[in-house]
């Protein structure tokens, strides 16, 4: 799982700016950019300071939700703990270290905000570690109940409405990480065949979920 080449996502406002090097696609292993985990991970950073943090953030007198704590899909025998996540010195998302953990997209917008997409992605593997916690996004399907508790407590249930595998330089980075429309909740990893010489993925799974109305 090798690979150097990266695509920057550049979020300035509502808009994205795509710049990148090699075509790679929004994923790239980090066996050649000096990851502990050499895991495959998504690249990309914010260039605006009114950016950072401030995606989905709730209109005023609108109380901000608590940070995501754990995905679970029951269908899938997904739990994992999340973690919110920036980005690394590159400009690069900076993924947990450990694969068995999934990050959240801190720049963006959170799961429970009325509006936008809120982004968890992670590794679906690591040749030190083995499979990732995500790795079991291949057990997803329309239908399937996902739920993230959040930091106080409270849990959200949202439901499987797509699921996608896209190739890496065909994903349509304005509408998965984008901060308006309705609320949605969008999870992230390789998918498609693996190419053992060229040490990549092919493509990106994609599982996108709506909130369920309780």
């Amino acid at each position: 799982m090798t690979g150097s080449s990266r695509l920057a996502l550049v979020l300035a406002g509502t808009g994205l700016l795509l710049t990148g090097a090699g075509g790679a696609g929004l994923w790239h292993s980090g066996t050649e950019d000096g990851l502990a985990n050499s895991g495959h991970r998504p690249s990309f950073h914010s260039t605006s300071a009114t950016g950072r943090g401030a995606g989905g953030t709730p209109g005023r007198g609108t109380a901000v939700p608590a940070r995501p704590a754990e995905l679970v899909v029951p269908s899938a025998g997904l739990r994992a703990a999340v973690v919110p996540v920036g980005v690394d010195s590159t400009g690069a998302m900076a993924l947990p270290g450990d694969v068995s953990r999934v990050g959240w997209y801190s720049y963006g917008t959170r799961p429970g905000s009325p509006t936008g997409s809120a982004v968890l992605a992670g590794h679906v593997d690591s040749r030190e570690r083995g499979l990732g916690a995500l790795a079991a996004l291949r057990r997803v399907s329309p239908g399937d109940r996902l739920t993230v508790r959040l930091a106080d407590g409270r849990t959200l249930a949202y439901r499987a409405v797509a699921r996608e595998t896209i190739g890496k330089t065909a994903m349509p980075l304005r509408e998965l990480f984008a901060r308006d429309g309705g609320p949605r909740l969008t999870v992230i990893t390789c998918g498609g065949p693996f190419n053992a010489r060229t040490g990549h993925y092919r493509d990106n799974l994609v599982i996108t979920a709506v909130p369920v109305q309780r």
